[in-house]
């Protein structure tokens, strides 16, 4: 009647650490009904949750208790943007329970491996064993946390306190993602940590930047003539020319997919010529 049209592009999602699980899909194994399926979505949802490790401290074991309540509408927990909803109280009832049904007394059975992806989430806190410095970031910037000297605390193990001298943020490595727990109104101890995911190797040409952005169909075959330094010129002094072919038109021909494009600098400098398939 309205000629709503509906396409869904999903997401190629990895699981950001070894033994990791979808979180939703723990819930259907749990046997909930769709409805209380539903609710827990919300939840989910609200939370900018995912993956199992969502919920879990740095170390993968253990149920962080910050994530059982409902988040702070100005919080960001996860990089990604997760639609509004407005869970009510029953539904985190819910919530915690059934994640103390997939972690027992709040620790799961299979602690999680290391981190073999990015992931999403905002890791507030962060730990360099080396240094053994404890970092918070925050939107204001970089505040450190160093062994506590104050008195009663000072000859205890994994007590912080802020550092008094800290050293220059510019360029600090934020080293492992880190929980901690508050023992005192001025005093920080960590509960656990992990080292982050391995950082992927710089792209070294163009054509490997190209594969890193995926939806490598469009990259499989082309041309490029001339030194890649000229499409940075092109598109910074706006000379850069680009044509495409009308071949690829779905209402017509549903089954028919080919294309042609062309990159030129019109100053004459290089030139992309590619087509798919």
């Amino acid at each position: 009647m309205f000629n709503f049209k509906t396409v869904v592009n999903n997401l190629e999602l990895k699981l950001p650490r070894k033994v990791d699980k979808w979180l939703m899909a723990e819930f259907v194994w749990l046997s909930y009904s769709k409805q209380d399926l539903l609710r827990l979505n919300r939840v989910r949802l609200h939370q900018q949750f995912v993956f199992l490790l969502d919920v879990l401290c740095a170390k993968g074991k253990n149920i962080d208790q910050r994530y059982l309540i409902e988040r702070d509408r100005l919080e960001r927990w996860s990089e990604w943007k997760f639609p509004t909803e407005w869970p009510p109280v029953r539904d985190f009832k819910l919530w915690r329970k059934a994640l103390y049904q997939i972690a027992s007394q709040g620790r799961v059975r299979d602690r999680l491996g290391s981190f073999v992806e990015e992931g999403h989430n905002i890791w507030e806190w962060r730990y360099k064993p080396i240094e053994d410095l404890l970092l918070r970031v925050t939107m204001e910037g970089i505040q450190q946390y160093r062994p506590s000297q104050l008195p009663w605390f000072a000859n205890m193990p994994n007590r912080y306190s802020p550092a008094e001298d800290p050293d220059d943020e510019d360029d600090m490595p934020l080293g492992n993602v880190a929980t901690v727990r508050t023992t005192d109104p001025y005093i920080w101890s960590i509960t656990g940590h992990s080292d982050c995911a391995p950082s992927k190797p710089q792209s070294s040409d163009f054509r490997e930047v190209l594969l890193d952005w995926e939806h490598t169909l469009l990259w499989e075959d082309f041309c490029m003539v001339g030194d890649a330094g000229w499409i940075a010129d092109a598109i910074r002094d706006n000379t850069l020319i680009t044509v495409t072919d009308g071949s690829y038109m779905k209402e017509i021909h549903p089954h028919l997919c080919s294309a042609a494009y062309i990159l030129e600098y019109s100053l004459g400098r290089g030139r992309i010529v590619g087509a798919f398939p």
